[in-house]
């Protein structure tokens, strides 16, 4: 009867397992690194010919975003080929299963501009067992706003007027500037998010077009 198993891999731990074992886990390995294993049993009579076998664990699974922009970020992680596909996750729990032939990179769209994003990937081993990367974050960039809504005009005067608005349905990022045109080329910029603001040294008697626009980072909205 087989009263024990012994099993080496370099470089030099050994382990003996008690009766017949036919299987065991080697634990504490390192990432990206090949091992030689040798599997030998014994009887009464001692231990039979070693029986040579080798393996390459996986590297860590190391994810990168690059080219962010304000509704999609390319994703990057180290592909091996042994694994048959992976699976993208990002915060709001959307995902995306991608297999091998991708090699490593996806770009995810249609994501909301100015937003905190994080991003993780799973990947499939062979043998049915899976693994996440660290969670990344990543914010998208701004886009420009939308158009500002509800215009009113109030305290009209014979040299003054003054205009509120309410800010885009969509900001698409912090509003950064207004800006206020009004005929013949006049142009004023106010910082911040700003609802209001009063023209003076206005003629009596006289019609005005008056433009409004606001801007994030990535510059004026209509």
């Amino acid at each position: 009867p087989i009263r024990s198993v012994k099993v080496t891999w370099e470089p030099g731990t050994t382990i003996h397992l008690h009766g017949n074992t036919t299987e065991y886990t080697l634990y504490g390995l390192s990432p990206a690194t090949s091992y030689s294993i040798t599997i030998s049993m014994a009887t009464d009579a001692g231990y039979g010919p070693e029986v040579f076998t080798s393996t390459t664990t996986y590297p860590t699974l190391y994810v990168e975003i690059k080219k962010i922009q304000s509704k999609s970020v390319k994703i990057i992680w180290n592909h091996d080929r042994r694994i048959s596909h992976y699976e993208i996750q990002w915060s709001d729990s959307q995902q995306v299963m991608v297999n091998s032939s991708s090699i490593g990179h996806f770009t995810l769209t249609n994501l909301h501009p100015s937003t905190n994003y994080s991003v993780t990937v799973k990947r499939y081993f062979p043998h049915g067992k899976v693994e996440w990367s660290e969670p990344r974050n990543v914010t998208t960039l701004a886009d420009v706003p939308g158009a500002i809504t509800n215009v009113e005009i109030s305290n009209e005067t014979s040299s003054s007027v003054k205009v509120n608005w309410r800010q885009p349905y969509s900001t698409y990022g912090p509003i950064r500037s207004v800006k206020v045109t009004w005929e013949p080329g006049t142009t004023i910029h106010l910082h911040g998010n700003a609802t209001e603001y009063t023209l003076y040294g206005l003629s009596p008697a006289t019609s005005y077009s008056i433009t409004i626009s606001m801007a994030t980072d990535a510059g004026y909205g209509p």
